[in-house]
């Protein structure tokens, strides 16, 4: 940003405003060329004429003056301020810019947290499910083992223990529960003699 000089800026305006205030096309001018037509038409004298001018002279010039000088002394005052609410304005966008990075680096962290919190999670259920199959197969291998020597015993013409029908009939009933399938628990486990 440029420096601005408050006395420069004020000379050069006002030079600039007075100049256009008194300039060849001014009301100034107008004024003096209306008057001067006037004092011919009414045949004034020059010492009349001269008393006049003098006085109205020194009061226009006193206003286009005080006036020039307020607008010129706004112009420079408002030129000042002026580089110092853009100097403020860059500021605050430059904070709001950095206020906006700094968001948008927070939401991908939380991104990539919820990312790896969910990755983390499902691998803890894959895991669960693994162990569980694990568990599952096992006691499906039992109860098949159980149910194989059940039914090797029975050919041979032996009487199974009742115990032995209780170990593979809650070993099918928790599986069947696991599984979602509501089923009644077998409560009676004596198996009367083949004929």
């Amino acid at each position: 940003m440029s420096v601005i000089n408050y006395k420069e800026n004020f000379v050069e305006n006002f030079e600039a405003i007075l100049a256009s205030s008194t300039g060849e096309r001014s009301i100034y001018q107008k004024a003096l060329a209306h008057i001067k037509t006037e004092f011919d038409n009414f045949e004034i004298t020059d010492d009349a004429r001269a008393k006049f001018i003098t006085s109205l002279m020194a009061e226009m010039t006193i206003a286009f003056t005080t006036k020039a000088m307020e607008a010129a002394s706004d112009v420079a005052t408002k030129a000042l301020t002026l580089e110092k609410e853009l100097e403020a304005l860059e500021l605050k966008n430059q904070g709001l810019r950095d206020r906006l990075e700094l968001d948008k680096q927070n939401l991908q962290m939380q991104i990539e947290l919820t990312k790896a919190q969910t990755e983390a999670k499902l691998a803890q259920e894959q895991q669960a499910a693994v162990n569980e199959q694990v568990k599952d197969n096992r006691i499906i291998k039992a109860g098949m083992m159980t149910g194989d020597f059940m039914q090797n015993v029975s050919n041979g013409q032996l009487s199974v223990p009742s115990d032995m029908y209780e170990f593979f009939f809650n070993i099918v009933y928790e599986i069947a529960k696991k599984g979602g399938v509501d089923i009644k628990k077998v409560a009676n486990f004596n198996l009367p003699k083949t004929k």
